[in-house]
């Protein structure tokens, strides 16, 4: 049997200056790549490809399963294989890659096929080899059946607005506390002539929700009026009730003067000064009972007051913040009523060319790979970088504005 001098395998990526994916983990092999193995007691190097079953097939070696190994890999498993082969071993002889596997591009194209590799390709690139997109993938019928999507479109989009426009002068009019709505001239101008018609009944409605809001916020005010007013009512009365209290700390402070003095003459027993003294003690602490609940009334006065105008305050907001996202609909709404409207013109048209010029027919891309996990990227443009063996399928359909 011939003896084939292989101890090291070195392993050579030819790539030139472009790298295979910027930012790409190491490139790992797969059927269809050809590695260029050179064996020093050859008369050159052979090209072996690795074959469907993803082994390499070395001429006196027999085969060895490498797909999905990097080529760092490849020469430590051609490496083993010798030496478990017994084969006399040499320093210098090499493997590299001779071809990627090539990239087959399908579907609405106009060249569809199979093209070599190129480093660094992206969907863009093979999109360019085979020819860009072919207009004529879209079928009548879904020129047709946009159409009537779009149609569908306006006519959501229309309602959409002269709902948004009731619903903005209504929230404008509850902010100004107003009891009836005024649509202003630039709400109605954006709104469809055909659906001006219905604004009347769409601002009937609002002007329901506007007198239930106001009822609502009037209850409300009304049970914090209420509140503070019986609170101020109590704060009243206990000032009356703490006037005559002091009066009579006043009066129990003269009791005792003059029990004091009639105690000097001795003509004051000595239980009966103690009883004015309890009187003038039980007088000035009912004072300081008093005070201490004015104290609580005032609090409590004082925290309802904060709380009505935090209601107050929050009920603004809330119709404000309302109000926002209404004029925002709006304008997302006359934003898609006009894409809707051109579509509209475009598909009604039924020229191919101008849809893809309108960019009323999108194509979208799928990647079917022999790599694990490949075909699940949640996204693929044009610049999605393409691997060797990759099959790139290209589609095209009739965007159709409102179905995001």
């Amino acid at each position: 049997m011939m003896t084939v001098s292989l101890r090291l395998v070195a392993v050579v990526v030819f790539l030139g200056t472009v790298p295979l994916v910027a930012g790409a983990e190491t490139y790992r092999v797969i059927p269809g790549d050809v590695l260029r193995v050179t064996l020093m007691e050859a008369e050159g190097p052979e090209d072996v490809q690795i074959d469907l079953d993803g082994r390499l097939r070395v001429p006196d070696l027999g085969s060895v399963d490498v797909v999905g190994l990097t080529l760092d890999e490849v020469e430590a498993r051609l490496d083993a294989t010798l030496e478990d082969a017994g084969l006399v071993l040499s320093l210098n002889s090499t493997v590299s890659i001779g071809a990627y596997a090539p990239v087959v591009v399908m579907g609405d194209v106009s060249r569809p096929g199979r093209f070599d590799y190129i480093p660094g390709m992206s969907v863009a690139t093979a999109l360019g080899l085979s020819g860009g997109s072919r207009a004529d993938g879209i079928d009548p019928l879904q020129i047709e059946r946009a159409a009537a999507e779009v149609a569908e479109q306006v006519q959501i989009t229309g309602l959409e607005l002269a709902g948004a426009a009731a619903e903005i002068a209504g929230l404008e009019a509850l902010r100004a506390e107003a009891t009836s709505i005024v649509l202003s001239p630039d709400l109605r101008a954006g709104v469809p002539g055909r659906d001006q018609a219905r604004l009347p009944d769409l601002l009937e409605l609002e002007s329901e929700v506007l007198a239930t809001a106001l009822a609502n916020r009037n209850e409300q005010e009304t049970l914090w009026q209420s509140e503070i007013g019986n609170l101020e009512r109590q704060a009243a009365l206990l000032e009356d009730r703490l006037a005559v209290q002091r009066e009579l700390v006043a009066q129990a402070a003269l009791n005792l003067e003059n029990s004091e003095t009639l105690q000097d003459r001795g003509l004051q027993t000595a239980a009966a000064i103690t009883r004015v003294q309890q009187a003038d003690a039980d007088a000035r602490a009912r004072v300081l009972e008093l005070e201490s609940l004015g104290l609580a009334i005032q609090s409590n006065l004082s925290e309802a007051r904060r709380a009505r105008a935090r209601f107050l305050r929050n009920s603004d907001d809330e119709t404000l913040g309302r109000l926002r996202a209404a004029r925002a609909r709006y304008q997302e709404y006359l934003l898609r009523h006009a894409r809707a409207l051109e579509q509209q013109a475009i598909l009604q048209g039924g020229n191919v060319a101008s849809l893809l010029a309108a960019e009323a027919i999108v194509p979208e891309f799928r990647i079917v790979s022999p790599r694990a996990g490949r075909a699940d990227k949640p996204r693929i443009d044009l610049e999605t970088a393409l691997l060797p063996g990759d099959t790139l399928v290209v589609t095209l359909d009739v965007a159709v504005p409102g179905n995001d």
